[in-house]
């Protein structure tokens, strides 16, 4: 998810990766809780719901 993060949003700007990944830009928690979100989501509504 970080590196697709990364093309969709950063990459267009012209920022390396290492660059971004070392700015306080990058905040690993933050990403890790979008993921996280994500995931729930495509459970309920996979799984759960029956939809695709």
């Amino acid at each position: 998810y970080t590196l697709e993060k990364y093309v969709a949003e950063i990459e267009p700007r012209g920022i390396s990766f290492i660059d971004w990944v070392e700015s306080p830009d990058y905040d690993p928690k933050a990403i890790r809780a979008e993921f996280k979100a994500g995931w729930w989501g495509t459970l309920l509504t996979d799984k759960l719901l029956r939809r695709e």
